[in-house]
């Protein structure tokens, strides 16, 4: 079970970064990929698995590398990464 999870945590970051990269990021709705981010945070917030830690930031590091994840999103989400940032 806990495989599974870390590798949609890595699909999340993976897919979107892909989309930017090939300049279709503009056909997600940014609502979305807002939420991607705030969920990977909160998750990373949330979890004591290294695994899962690890995976979050592979996520985030994707995203992040792609110009997905930006200061805006991150700061739209401070909420959910109180325990983080």
């Amino acid at each position: 079970m806990r495989t599974e999870f870390t590798a949609s945590i890595l699909a999340l970051g993976h897919v979107t970064s892909r989309a930017s990269y090939y300049n279709s990021i503009s056909s997600v709705e940014q609502s979305i990929v807002q939420e991607a981010v705030a969920l990977l945070l909160e998750i990373l917030a949330g979890t004591r698995d290294n695994l899962t830690k690890e995976a979050v930031f592979n996520a985030l590091g994707q995203m992040s590398m792609s110009g997905t994840l930006t200061g805006v999103y991150v700061e739209k989400s401070i909420s959910k990464a109180s325990g983080v940032i």
